[in-house]
């Protein structure tokens, strides 16, 4: 950075050598026009101001110094005020820089501010949850689609909410249950909600309609022998996934056989044997269940005289209603009424909290 003292120095050096310069220039002159026999005088250099045009003031008028000299100044003092300017330049973009990193740290805050109001203010995640849980066991409760009950969906809410309703101390009336009801339950303790309620009766299967063709007869006949098989297999510990294999091999040849048939079968007809094929297939997730045993055995089996009964049993053997299967459709509804008038939901008289855990 050229600083004021090196120009300064630049400036003397520059005027004192451009005086010695003039200075030797007229001694010369001087020497070679006089006589020999004439005293020597030294000539002193005298700057003489100039006025007019060209010259520094206001309007083109004023006075200055001419020559090398005053060139040399004028140009130092350029070099002198640009210099100046850098660092004023240099300064304010240094504080405009700390402005800015300013401002960004306020923007900053005000964006934590304004998140820490959101957070407060909007439903969480969890609040979500539970409202939209709240907002299915209304529905379960008032009057809702007949799939829904039968797949256990609104069962399974119904349930869930009279769990908590009797978490908090609250029982519901007494609301007694017909055992027939009871039997063409179908419970399930795994997540897929899949059950071998197809083979609760030794295994024997109920074949719809559109199977009962000759054209289904081998295939008919080889599921039947192995479903047999396989409840002697569960009521001796598990299933043999050779067996599983060779059931699900067999319908899906079933349903290969129901496709290429389907101009010749009647649609209410083809539809029921879809969902057999749709059960078939739950039962054979129901069949890998480590825990198939307990199926076979009645233990996971709905049981009670009344609500409150089934409800406690079922809680503490951690099961849940799995879909209804054909024929089981007029005890699901049963059960379902059953369940609603055992449900207390919170008002004066009934006070407990629906969200609580």
């Amino acid at each position: 950075m050229f600083s004021f003292r090196k120009c300064l120095a630049l400036v003397t050096a520059t005027t004192i050598a451009l005086t010695a310069n003039s200075s030797l220039a007229g001694q010369n002159q001087d020497d070679n026009n006089a006589p020999a026999v004439r005293a020597r005088f030294q000539n002193v250099p005298v700057v003489t101001p100039q006025y007019g045009y060209p010259g520094w003031g206001y309007g083109g008028y004023g006075w200055g110094y001419g020559g090398a000299a005053g060139a040399a100044l004028s140009g130092a003092a350029d070099v002198i005020s640009s210099q100046g300017q850098f660092m004023l330049d240099q300064q304010q973009a240094f504080l405009g820089q700390e402005k800015y990193f300013q401002a960004k740290i306020d923007t900053r805050r005000k964006h934590v501010d304004e998140y820490l109001y959101e957070r407060n203010v909007l439903p969480t995640a969890e609040d979500d949850r539970e409202r939209q849980r709240v907002e299915m066991i209304r529905r379960a409760r008032n009057d809702p689609p007949a799939t829904e009950i039968w797949s256990g969906k609104a069962l399974n809410d119904m349930l869930q909410a009279i769990q908590r309703q009797r978490t908090q101390g609250v029982q519901g009336p007494e609301v007694p249950i017909d055992p027939d009801v009871l039997k063409h339950l179908n419970l399930s303790g795994n997540q897929t909600l899949s059950s071998i309620g197809l083979l609760r009766d030794g295994g024997k299967l109920t074949w719809p309609e559109a199977f009962t063709d000759e054209s289904f007869n081998e295939e008919r006949k080889n599921l039947d022998q192995l479903a047999v098989e396989v409840m002697r297999q569960i009521d001796s510990g598990s299933a043999d996934p050779g067996t599983i294999t060779a059931m699900k091999r067999a319908a899906a040849k079933l349903a290969k056989q129901l496709k290429a048939s389907v101009d010749s079968v009647a649609p209410n007809e083809y539809i029921e044997a879809k969902r057999f094929l749709n059960e078939l297939d739950n039962t054979f997730k129901a069949l890998q269940d480590p825990n198939v045993s307990k199926y076979a055995s009645g233990k996971w089996s709905a049981m009670g005289r009344t609500v409150g009964d089934l409800v406690g049993e079922m809680t503490r053997q951690g099961l849940k209603f799995a879909p209804a299967l054909a024929g089981d459709n007029p005890a699901y509804t049963a059960l379902h009424s059953a369940l609603v008038a055992y449900y207390l939901p919170p008002d004066q008289t009934h006070r407990w909290d629906a969200v609580a855990k």
